[in-house]
């Protein structure tokens, strides 16, 4: 089985789930991202549930989000800057267990990633990996542990500013690049010779 990760979305919400729905529940659960509470995050998020990046994303994406929403109001009421704290014990516990659960998965999952993988994409990608995927194509990109991009018009209208919504004290400062086992020099958009390359030569990596 291959897995193709670009591009990330809406993946820092549901790129645990992605990995469990193929894996099992192989992952320990953790402190979810602390949300920034500024009136413009809530503004952002509040549109969002709206879109059909939420709406057709399933029921549980548009529980998280509304989650969401609701902890930077009542934090925004208390006065405090963040959602939930910023300082997790998780961060710190020792590993309950280094046994993983059973895969739900026959066969070899085989993880392809391309050169614009960054953001949920690397977290999900770190899953991947840490539960024994192949990794094939292209170097990732890196990225850190502040996630959720916003951007608004400045005052001029002429440009945007970008920010960083949330962060997520649980992860490393630093997620990625991460080296492919097997790196594919070909034209990655190429569906057909990228299937073939990864036919002939992803037998003679070990398992």
């Amino acid at each position: 089985m291959m897995v193709s990760m670009a591009v990330g979305t809406a993946g820092d919400i549901t790129g645990a789930d992605a990995v469990k729905a193929r894996l099992g529940s192989v992952l320990e659960e953790d402190c979810r991202a602390s949300w920034r509470a500024s009136a413009d995050n809530i503004r952002n998020l509040e549109y969002l549930a709206g879109t059909p990046l939420v709406l057709q994303g399933g029921p549980e994406i548009g529980i998280i989000v509304g989650k969401a929403i609701r902890d930077m109001r009542a934090a925004r009421a208390r006065g405090r800057a963040f959602s939930s704290s910023i300082t997790c014990s998780a961060a710190v516990s020792p590993p309950v267990s280094t046994t993983l659960s059973p895969s739900l998965m026959k066969g070899r999952l085989i993880l392809l990633t391309d050169n614009l993988c960054f953001s949920s994409c690397l977290s999900v990608t770190d899953d991947f990996r840490s539960l024994g995927a192949l990794h094939v194509g292209q170097p990732t990109d890196a990225a850190t542990h502040f996630l959720e991009v916003r951007e608004q018009y400045l005052p001029s209208g002429y440009s945007l500013f970008s920010t960083l919504e949330s962060v997520d004290s649980t992860a490393p400062s630093q997620i990625g690049p991460f080296e492919p086992a097997l790196t594919y020099d070909g034209d990655i958009s190429d569906t057909a010779a990228l299937e073939a390359w990864v036919r002939t030569y992803a037998s003679l990596i070990p398992i």
